[in-house]
């Protein structure tokens, strides 16, 4: 489940396709998908009622709204062990704000 972020200024697309860039350079292909700046709230798994969550978003959706900034960005592994996602902090870059 994610939320989207607005990027009106174009700093989140920016700062990706730089990212893509340098990755490209140490031989990490980017993502083929366009890049759409997102909050990661968690992943869905079986067993879930998936009409009921959604219907509960759409509750609450309109009601909800938040203003942050980035001050880093955090590169995480992920791992999946017995079916659960274990996410490790691989590094960590302060932006310079």
């Amino acid at each position: 489940m994610w939320v989207s972020a607005e990027d009106p200024d174009g700093v989140l697309s920016q700062l990706a396709q730089r990212l893509d860039e340098r990755f490209a350079e140490l031989g990490i292909a980017p993502d083929n998908r366009a890049f759409t700046p997102h909050l990661t709230l968690g992943r869905v798994t079986g067993g879930v009622d998936l009409q009921r969550l959604q219907e509960s978003i759409d509750q609450v959706a309109s009601q909800v709204s938040c203003r942050c900034e980035v001050e880093e960005i955090v590169m995480l592994s992920s791992l999946k062990d017995e079916g659960k996602v274990i996410y490790d902090a691989i590094d960590r870059v302060e932006l310079d704000l």
